[in-house]
């Protein structure tokens, strides 16, 4: 089980108990098995993005915390190819990779507003 996985099935434990649903309840509000949102809350198994994007859509969720869910789902199948052209890109690259999961929420919300251009 990956860190991110467990990240993702954290977050869905948690937007189904605000919900006040078992794990039933949730599985039927979108079409899965109660075994398959049981796999997904103890990070067993991958998020496709069918499910990720029927989770999103049937629970209203906002763009803040679609982005986070997206994430915690993505990165345990999802794989970057960069090609850093200097030596201080590379390092850049690697401090990056090294210390993202060490992302405070703060921290994080002020790197992905530097990146989309907000200040």
């Amino acid at each position: 089980m990956t860190r991110r996985a467990s990240d993702f099935g954290k977050q869905l434990r948690k937007l189904r108990l605000e919900n006040d649903e078992n794990q039933k309840d949730m599985a039927n509000k979108l079409g899965v098995s109660v075994s398959f949102i049981s796999f997904l809350e103890t990070g067993s198994k991958q998020v496709p993005l069918s499910f990720l994007e029927k989770l999103t859509s049937v629970y209203g969720v906002g763009e803040e915390e679609g982005f986070r869910l997206a994430c915690a789902a993505g990165a345990q199948a999802m794989q970057f190819v960069f090609n850093p052209q200097t030596t201080e890109q590379r390092i850049f690259l690697s401090a990056l990779q090294f210390h993202f999961n060490t992302l405070t929420e703060q921290q994080f919300l002020t790197m992905k507003n530097q990146l989309r251009g907000h200040s």
